[in-house]
Formats: structure tokens, C-alpha cells, sequence
């Protein structure tokens, strides 16, 4: 009795934490989607001890003698037969989250891609303003600029430059050279991005095989 209460409360524990986090609902989301299967990996051992817990007491229960007791006989098949449906219940589950993590992987991929693009046509589009504004600039505004960096300090920036027209050039030169590095860095924090959506995914997923396998251990028929 003791440990089918046992069993009986680590499944409730388990349904309530896995209720709660899909909450609220966002189904289009692969991030919630990632919260969600994180979470309920996380708890998925309190089911597999529940139904562990649930399959010893059918067992540690006598069985009636059918023709003596066939009302209870019945029930105990009955338990019997429901701590199955759990094992199966379970592999099911996990098998299937196990799948949705692919699915994951690709939406989250595109999803980086997105904001990354994204970001690059920002930081594009303002540097191509600044170059605008620097071509078409009068020679004594970029004179103005130039000192302001050279007491800045800014790497790329010479004071030895006084001409006005290659003050211009160098500024040009210098929003490329900006151009490219914010596409490096880009590029670097993409890869970095990816890499651990990659190992998240792969943790997740051995995981989850794990535990199938768990289940479809406590759900093989003892003879």
C-alpha cells in the first residue's frame, strides 16, 4: 500500500510540474517549446519512479484465487494492467519529445538566422547612412569629425592626416573596416549560437532515449 502511495504521488508531482510550465501557451514559439521539454526532462524521473513504484506493489500484492475471489482478482489484474498502460504511456511520450527536439532544432536554427540577418541589415543600413553623410559632408564638418576622433583616440584615426579630403577617405575606409568586423562578429556569435543549440539538442534527445528505454524496461511482462 505503502508504495503504490509512493508511486501514486510522484505522478501527481509530475503532472502538476509539467501543467504548470506549459503555461502560458505559446505553441508557435520554438524558445517555449525548448522551456517546456527542459522542464519536463527534468521531472520525467519522478514519473519513472512513480510507475516503478506502481508496478512492484501490483506485484508485491497476492493474487486472489480467481474462482474464491473473482471481484478481486480483477482488481488486482486491473492494477497490474494500469501500471502497463503507464510504461507504455511513457515511452510514447518520451519517443515523441524525442522527435519534437528535431523539430526544435530547425525552427530554433532558422530563428538565430533570422535575428542574426536581421541585425546584420541594422548595423548595414546605419553604417551605410554614416557613409552618406560623410561623402556628402562639407570639408569643414569633417575636419570637425576628424579632430573629435583623433582626441578620441580612435583606432584607424591619424592626426597626422590634415588634409580634408583625406580625412574623408579615411573615414570611409574606416566605416568598411567597421563593416567587416561587425560581420565577423556576427558570424563568430552565430556559430557560438548554433553550437549550443546543437549540444542542448543532443542532451535532451540522449536523455530522452534514456528514459524510453527506462520505461519500455518496467513495462516488459514478468512471468
Amino acid at each position: 500500500m505503502l508504495v503504490r502511495v509512493t508511486g501514486r504521488t510522484m505522478l501527481v508531482v509530475f503532472a502538476v510540474v509539467v501543467l504548470t510550465s506549459l503555461l502560458p501557451l505559446n505553441l508557435g514559439s520554438p524558445v517555449w517549446g525548448v522551456d517546456v521539454s527542459t522542464r519536463i526532462i527534468e521531472v520525467a524521473s519522478f514519473a519513472l519512479v512513480g510507475v516503478a513504484c506502481l508496478r512492484v506493489a501490483s506485484f508485491l500484492e497476492p493474487m486472489p484465487d480467481y474462482a474464491l475471489a473473482p471481484d478481486q482478482a480483477m482488481q488486482v489484474l486491473s492494477r497490474r494492467s494500469g501500471a502497463l498502460r503507464f510504461c507504455r504511456l511513457g515511452v510514447i511520450s518520451l519517443a515523441l519529445l524525442a522527435l519534437w527536439q528535431v523539430v526544435l532544432l530547425l525552427n530554433n536554427t532558422n530563428r538565430i538566422e533570422q535575428e542574426l540577418a536581421a541585425l546584420s541589415g541594422q548595423i548595414s543600413t546605419r553604417i551605410a547612412q554614416t557613409e552618406q553623410q560623410v561623402r556628402q559632408a562639407p570639408a569643414a564638418v569633417v575636419q570637425q569629425q576628424w579632430q573629435q576622433l583623433s582626441a578620441a583616440r580612435t583606432p584607424g584615426i591619424s592626426g597626422a592626416i590634415s588634409a580634408p579630403e583625406e580625412q574623408r577617405q579615411a573615414l570611409l575606409n574606416k566605416l568598411k573596416a567597421d563593416q567587416k568586423l561587425a560581420d565577423r562578429n556576427l558570424s563568430q556569435r552565430g556559430n557560438q549560437e548554433r553550437f549550443k543549440l546543437v549540444i542542448s539538442t543532443l542532451r535532451r534527445l540522449a536523455l530522452c532515449v534514456t528514459f524510453v528505454i527506462g520505461f519500455g524496461a518496467l513495462g516488459r511482462r514478468i512471468r
